[in-house]
């Protein structure tokens, strides 16, 4: 009961919430582990279609929209892909909470083709980002990413490897 009392008091869960098992946790950790490995490093989008829920959206903090579905993140994928064929995402730090994960990358990426109506410069880029995912039934249904690429392109002075 103590245990249920202080849950309640530092997260405002009720005491009737469930908590999920540290190794379902670990499977959470795991599933985007792979999904960030496969998908957006291996660039093998065929691999998303049995890491993604039927209701799976990406929540674009560059563009402020919303992709759904699989060809929603096709669309993204292409995209990024176009502009920045050569990117890596490395996972700096990894939580997970409930049916979150939270993800803290360094990303890096060599400028090669328009992105956002920004001019490629050919420059090598490193820089940060933020990834939030909601996972349910074992897939991922919902997908932030937030970082300053675009805002520091436009300045013209993205941090270069």
């Amino acid at each position: 009961m103590e245990h249920r009392d202080r849950l309640e008091r530092t997260t405002g869960m009720g005491a009737s919430a469930t908590l999920l098992a540290p190794e379902r946790l670990l499977q959470h950790k795991a599933l985007v582990r792979r999904y960030v490995e496969e998908v957006w490093n291996r660039q093998k989008l065929s691999k998303a279609r049995e890491m993604l829920a039927p209701t799976y959206v990406y929540h674009c903090g560059a563009t402020q929209r919303d992709y759904p579905g699989y060809g929603g993140l096709e669309e993204v994928l292409t995209r990024a892909q176009g502009a920045f064929p050569d990117r890596r995402a490395e996972i700096v730090e990894l939580v997970a909470e409930q049916d979150l994960v939270s993800v803290r990358f360094k990303l890096s990426a060599t400028f090669q083709g328009a992105f956002l109506g920004i001019r490629p410069t050919g420059k090598r880029l490193v820089f940060s980002a933020i990834g939030g995912y909601r996972v349910v039934d074992g897939k991922i249904a919902d997908e932030w990413c937030h970082d300053n690429l675009a805002y520091l392109l436009l300045r013209g002075d993205a941090p270069t490897a």
